[in-house]
């Protein structure tokens, strides 16, 4: 990449598989020099864990390749780490 950001945010409203599974097509997912942030946002829907709805998509049965083998700055924030992750961002842009 040509770019000096390091931070990529991905907010999904909800994970239907042809919403989610062009993650392991993403580029910047196998970049360890980069943070891709993905946030379950919005619906009525609480999301327990993120993380397990992206690595289900990714088993070997259905991709050649697990999500370990990307990128290791991953994040995944639900909706019981939305709003404390939101806090924090905004205290740490002051």
């Amino acid at each position: 990449m040509n770019s000096r950001q390091t931070d990529i945010f991905i907010v999904l409203s909800h994970f239907h598989w042809d919403h989610i599974q062009g993650l392991p097509f993403f580029a910047p997912a196998y970049d360890s020099n980069m943070q891709i942030n993905l946030l379950a946002k919005g619906g009525d829907k609480r999301i327990s864990n993120l993380k397990e709805i992206f690595a289900t998509q990714m088993q070997e049965t259905y991709f050649p390749v697990s999500m370990e083998e990307m990128g290791r700055n991953l994040n995944f924030y639900s909706s019981t780490t939305t709003a404390r992750y939101s806090r924090l961002h905004q205290m740490a842009s002051r």
